[in-house]
């Protein structure tokens, strides 16, 4: 359901890439179902970075019906990945959510907000790629309150 909250696995589940009998071998920030061509893209707005990292996305909302998203930091324009967001090769789906820990208690994890199908607006750069894209749906303003670019922490 558009802007309910589910972990990774129910998303899994529910755009196929999960089953009783295999597990999604998804281990980044996008899970991708080729049969369905579908593609799951799942957003912490706040990066728990491994001590050492220096991958700083830019990940943000820029207001409540557009969203700014980077790709993988190997992705090319000519690349297969990148011709796929570039040619709106699947559907696109985004999840969101403030950070992976729960602030009370760090042995949990928060869930996604699903924010609904998203649509390519513009896209520039290499090595990532950097994509505007359109909702189809205005995101909640509990959401954007902490999605927007000035709130967004990393």
């Amino acid at each position: 359901m558009l802007h309910g909250t589910y972990t990774k696995y129910e998303i899994f589940v529910a755009i196929e890439t999960s089953t009783l009998e295999r597990k999604s071998p998804c281990r980044e920030g996008v899970d991708r179902n080729k049969e369905l061509k579908t593609e799951a893209m799942f957003v912490d707005i706040i990066k728990d970075r491994e001590e050492g990292s220096s991958t700083n996305y830019n990940d943000f909302a820029k207001s409540r019906e557009f969203f700014n998203w980077e790709t993988q930091s190997t992705v090319r324009q000519d690349s297969p990945t990148g011709r796929n967001y570039i040619n709106k090769v699947n559907t696109m789906l985004l999840f969101v959510r403030k950070q992976s820990d729960h602030p009370d208690d760090k042995s949990r994890t928060l869930g996604f907000t699903y924010l609904g199908e998203v649509n390519l607006v513009e896209y520039k750069g290499n090595k990532p790629i950097e994509i505007l894209w359109k909702l189809k749906n205005q995101m909640p303003a509990t959401v954007y309150g902490y999605a927007g670019k000035f709130s967004a922490i990393g």
